[in-house]
This record gives structure tokens, sequence and C-alpha cells, in this order.
């Protein structure tokens, strides 16, 4: 890995960085599409240190892009909320389905949900708390976060075991089609530079976790 891949940091001097870099990448991602992000996440996205990989970097220039052009936050709020409305609820649209399971002709609850929850069992998780069936992808994200923390905690082999092979089984399964259906949307500007950080840091991640695998915090 070259040393600007995440952040400026090489694996080998500062293993606990780059996993603490993951938790709030993870993090991010997950909340804004679970909900609208709320004008304090919005304010601070100027701010985040993101990956160097392409996706990531084109991604995150568009998205401030998009948010200098608003005159306050609170329309930058109200814009993202109606664009997230518009893309994942909207009763009367052509919505973006966040579950897993539509992509492999499935719906929410049945055999993928469960495939998806057992994983997690069998890592040792629950996602009890989690609002959304276990394949929506906020929930699939904080599960990569939850692992990156206990990492650091705990048994730091077996949590990147668990992330490579989830990564490998799973959300490898699904991610470019649903970031590739934001993209696609004409009415997409927030969703669609995320959606763009999202590709690009599933791509890279897959070689952040051989070359962690390689250390022990």
């Amino acid at each position: 890995m070259r040393k600007d891949d995440f952040g400026g940091m090489d694996v080998e001097t500062n293993v606990e960085a780059i996993m603490k870099g993951r938790i709030g990448i993870y993090s991010f991602l997950a909340k804004i599409l679970l909900d609208p992000p709320d004008r304090e996440i919005l304010a601070d996205l100027k701010e985040m240190i993101l990956p160097s990989h392409p996706y990531i970097r084109d991604g995150f220039e568009e998205l401030k892009r998009f948010i200098s052009e608003f005159k306050s936050i609170e329309e930058l709020e109200q814009s993202v909320k109606d664009e997230f409305n518009r893309l994942f609820i909207d009763p009367y649209g052509e919505i973006i389905s966040p579950y897993q399971s539509s992509y492999e002709g499935d719906t929410p609850y049945n055999k993928t949900t469960l495939r998806v929850k057992e994983f997690y069992r069998k890592c040792g998780y629950s996602m009890r708390d989690a609002s959304e069936p276990a394949d929506h992808i906020s929930v699939e994200l904080l599960f990569m976060a939850e692992s990156c923390k206990n990492a650091i905690e705990g048994d730091y082999k077996k949590e990147l075991e668990c992330q490579r092979r989830f990564l490998d089984t799973e959300l490898s399964r699904w991610i470019s089609r649903f970031c590739d259906s934001i993209d696609n949307r004409d009415d997409s500007e927030f969703y669609r530079a995320a959606a763009k950080i999202l590709k690009g840091f599933i791509k890279m991640e897959r070689d952040v976790i051989q070359e962690l695998e390689l250390f022990t915090i």
C-alpha cells in the first residue's frame, strides 16, 4: 500500500490510526444512507480526511462543490433531505433499494436477510439495535465499523478475517450495482457523490485489509 492511500499514513507505522479512519468512513456512510444527514454532519464534511483513491477523491470533490452552492446550511439540509426521500422513500417515484436482497432477486426479511444475519452471528454480532433488517446498506456498513472497533480493542486477527470474508461474500455481491443505480439518476447530486466515495472505499478495502493482516496492534 502506498503511503498516500489512507490519509498519508503507511500501514506499518500507524495501524490503529488507519483502523480508526476506517471506522469514521464506515460510520459516516452508514449514517447518511440510513437517514438524511443533519446540519451538523453537513457542516463537518469539508473537514473530513479521506483516502486518496480516485473514486473517493472525485466523489469528495463533487460533494464539496455541491455544498458550496448553498447560501445557508438550512437550505443545504433541506435539499439533501428532499433528495434522500426522492431516491429511497418516495412511494410514487422510482426508488433505489438500499437492501442487498433486492439485488439478489429476493425481498427484505427473507433468505438474503437471514444469510447476512447469520454471518453477523458467526462473527459474534447481533446488530440487534439496528432499525433496519440485516441486509440494509447502513447495517452492513455499521457491522464493518463495529468490527473495526473490536479489532482495536479485542481479537485483531479474527475481526480482520470477518471483515475480509464479509467484503468477499456479501458487500462485493451488490455494492457496485447499488452505487451505479444512484450514479445513473439525473436527480441525484449529494448521493451521487456519496456513492462514488462508497464505491471507491469498498474497492480499496480489500487491499487495506490484506495489508492490515500483516501487522498486529
